[in-house]
Formats: structure tokens, C-alpha cells, sequence
């Protein structure tokens, strides 16, 4: 929205696209929940799949009892990640491409909760 500021004349506040920015956001953060409900086998679901090797390699990180992990695994939860990152921009995609972000910025300037 910064950018449309500059190159295409609009005049979004800071304040506005704060709150279009947290909105579009939490959208991306459901959509990647959302996408982990899915049960593709080798990916999000099974023993042995990308999620359970990314959970178990963060929990063990976490704990403070793993020193490296190889390529491989790296690799596993690159993928993961990759693929879990690709459904927040996906969304936030189609946010712009239907003008969402025009959308949330009547909504802000509306104010409802001034009415309480």
C-alpha cells in the first residue's frame, strides 16, 4: 500500500495500512492453519512426514538436546515451511487481486467501535 502511495497516487495513511496490513496478516495465518488440517500424505500427515520431522526437530531445538541436523532434514522442513508459507501468499494475493485492500480501509474509516 506504501508503494501504491507512491506510484499510483493514493494517499493510504500509516494508521490505515497498519490495520490492512494486521487483517491481511491474520488471514495468511488461518490460511496456513488451514492448510496444515489437510492430510497430504508425506507432507502434513503419517509418521515420518515433513510436519512431524519439523515439529520434532523444533521441540528438540527448543529443548536445548540437538547440536546440528543434516542437509536433509533442513531440507524437510525447508519444504515444509516453503509449502505452508505458499497457501499466506496465495491468500494475500487474491486479497489485492479482488481490492480487498480498499475494502478494509472503508471499514477503518468507519470507526465502529467510536460508536461505543
Amino acid at each position: 500500500m506504501h508503494l501504491q502511495n507512491k506510484w499510483e497516487g493514493k494517499n493510504y495513511t500509516k494508521d490505515e495500512i497498519l490495520f490492512a496490513s494486521f487483517v491481511n496478516g491474520a488471514i495468511s495465518a488461518l490460511a496456513f492453519k488451514f492448510f496444515e488440517l489437510i492430510k497430504i500424505p508425506g507432507l502434513t500427515s503419517g509418521k515420518g512426514s515433513y510436519k512431524a520431522i519439523s515439529k520434532q526437530i523444533s521441540t528438540k531445538f527448543i529443548r536445548g538436546i540437538i547440536s546440528s541436523i543434516s542437509f536433509k532434514t533442513f531440507s524437510k522442513i525447508f519444504t515444509y515451511n516453503l509449502a505452508g508459507t505458499f497457501t499466506g501468499i496465495l491468500c494475500s494475493g487474491l486479497m489485492n487481486a479482488i481490492n480487498a485492500n480498499d475494502l478494509l480501509v472503508d471499514f477503518y474509516n468507519r470507526r465502529p467501535l467510536d460508536y461505543f
